[in-house]
């Protein structure tokens, strides 16, 4: 069942109207009152697995050191943006019944007021209005259980409300591999033989694959604090219209089984933002930084040793996110052995 909160129009435009647009006032020959439509943000504030170490630190922050955690810092983000939709996403772990997306929204709300004790992001800004504003237009979506399923799911979301700049939120540790399985899912880079050139794998050494093997890259994130495998069937849009309000301050939830979106480009359906940006918030994994993200990517640099083409690292750590579960252990320990027997 689909339910999500109604909400004023909103008007969007394809990145082909944007083109023909910029393209005629090029010439000159575009009338002094056409203007572009505005942009419709929504935002997508990833999950985050509820048995991870450090939960609290990396969704709430510290406040003693005014150090923003993902809900913060997408509040601080929103308070400027203005989101026609913002979805909670995952459904991956789940806490005295509710799944993680609920007990994320749920807790930004209880822990609402204290947005105030981050000084410098709140000094000028009317919470209680902004909380009036905001908490309405916020759906939760508790069935994807990885990454790329929650952008997948949030897009069906964005599509159905129009939306044309998307703004996704995680941490420094996690932005990275949310950049590349957007831009395999909505910017052409998807699919076998599209865009350009297929869509990059991921995979997080907290040991649970996110890749869909078909990639040309890889995206490894250290310290990963789940492990998360599951497929959802995917197939048209919802999300954001119809249903009705539900009064307070509970979020709207959206059923991604019965919207069957896990793979917007699988299911074909015709939705890319025009803009994609990836905020950062301040707090990492427990133990782990930025630098400890290592990315892969396929081979392309003209001063390579193209020698090596033929067995590229890339395709390498990929089929090693594809291991069993079982297999796991013992090829790390062969693979540290290597390494160590070659120096590294």
């Amino acid at each position: 069942m689909i339910r999500a909160r109604p909400r004023g129009a909103v008007v969007g435009h394809s990145v082909s109207f944007l083109m023909q647009v910029v393209a005629a006032r090029a010439l000159g020959s575009v009338a002094a009152n056409h203007v572009l439509p505005p942009a419709v943000t929504g935002m997508l504030v990833h999950g985050y697995h509820l048995d991870a170490a450090g939960w609290d630190h990396v969704m709430w922050g510290d406040e003693s050191q005014q150090q923003l955690g993902r809900l913060p810092h997408f509040v601080k983000l929103a308070a400027r943006e203005d989101p026609a939709v913002v979805v909670f996403s995952s459904g991956a772990s789940e806490r005295d019944g509710k799944k993680e997306g609920e007990v994320i929204y749920d807790y930004l709300v209880r822990h609402w007021p204290r947005l105030s004790h981050f000084k410098e992001a709140f000094r000028d800004c009317d919470l209680d209005a902004l909380a009036a504003r905001l908490l309405p237009r916020c759906v939760v979506d508790t069935q994807p259980v990885n990454t790329r399923q929650e952008l997948a799911a949030a897009g069906a979301a964005f599509a159905r409300a129009g939306v044309t700049r998307v703004v996704l939120v995680s941490s420094p540790t996690h932005v990275p591999r949310c950049a590349r399985d957007a831009s395999a899912l909505w910017l052409g880079g998807g699919g076998s033989g599209g865009g350009c050139g297929g869509s990059a794998a991921a995979a997080t050494s907290g040991g649970g694959a996110a890749s869909d093997g078909r990639g040309s890259g890889a995206v490894v994130s250290a310290a990963a604090g789940s492990s998360r495998s599951a497929t959802v069937d995917a197939a048209g849009g919802a999300g954001s219209g119809g249903g009705s309000r539900r009064a307070g301050t509970a979020a709207a939830t959206i059923d991604s089984a019965v919207m069957g979106v896990t793979d917007v480009t699988a299911s074909g359906l015709a939705w890319a933002p025009s803009v994609l940006l990836c905020s950062p918030c301040d707090t990492c994994w427990p133990g782990s930084s930025p630098s400890d993200v290592a990315i892969v990517e396929p081979p392309h640099r003209g001063d390579r040793d193209v020698t090596l083409d033929s067995v590229p690292l890339h395709g390498l750590v990929n089929r090693m996110f594809s291991l069993p579960a079982r297999d796991r252990p013992g090829f790390q320990r062969d693979l540290n052995e290597l390494l160590e027997r070659y120096g590294s």
